[in-house]
């Protein structure tokens, strides 16, 4: 399946799905049980299936569902395509736009959204809010993610407008007009409204 697109949906569902796959049936429904595998009588159908997976791009959540769930006694294949250099989205950047990459810290894998956040809110929001900068948009892949900043913002009172999937045409339209023009400062845009709208953002 291609996990890329299915991410930007709802990812629950995919892994519902892969869990109810290769049950033993509860009813027989008239089963012509001369044609059915040993392995599946024996619940071993899971070993005897392949799953591949398709995605544009890499996720721990992708990752850590091919591996619970590919269980293929012939093991497990990933492979990886090389992009040159060349062929980089970041080469169809036509403005040149200074990347500046910041480490956070983190003691544990488990803590890393809590870190992001307290260092997004104790060291990144403040240097924002103190050059008073105008159109800084702020990208947030995921929703979870995007009510937690959202409620960062509101917290420093900061001057921003949201664009999201859920939020009704007029609200993104009036949000992408006020912050064209400078009177907010901050656009907060998720990954999933780009994704279904592909807005153009000036």
């Amino acid at each position: 399946f291609h996990s890329d697109v299915l991410m930007m949906q709802n990812w629950d569902h995919v892994l519902g799905t892969l869990s109810a796959t290769n049950q033993q049936p509860k009813k027989t429904n008239e089963t012509d049980f001369s044609r059915v595998r040993n392995y599946a009588l024996a619940g071993q159908s899971m070993h005897w299936r392949q799953l591949i997976v398709f995605s544009k791009f890499n996720d721990a959540c992708i990752q850590g569902t091919f591996k619970r769930h590919a269980k293929s006694i012939e093991g497990r294949v990933r492979l990886v395509g090389k992009v040159e250099a060349s062929e980089a989205s970041v080469c169809d950047v036509l403005l040149k736009v200074k990347q500046v990459f910041q480490r956070v810290p983190c003691n544990t894998l488990s803590a890393q959204g809590e870190s992001k956040l307290k260092y997004f809110a104790d060291k990144v929001l403040p240097q924002i809010l103190r050059l008073k900068q105008k159109h800084t948009l702020i990208y947030i892949p995921s929703y979870f993610d995007f009510v937690s900043v959202r409620n960062i913002l509101l917290k420093a009172e900061a001057n921003f407008v949201s664009v999201t999937e859920y939020a009704r045409v007029s609200e993104v339209s009036r949000g992408r007009s006020r912050f064209q023009q400078g009177r907010k400062n901050i656009m907060l845009y998720t990954g999933r409204c780009h994704f279904f709208k592909r807005h153009i953002i000036k």
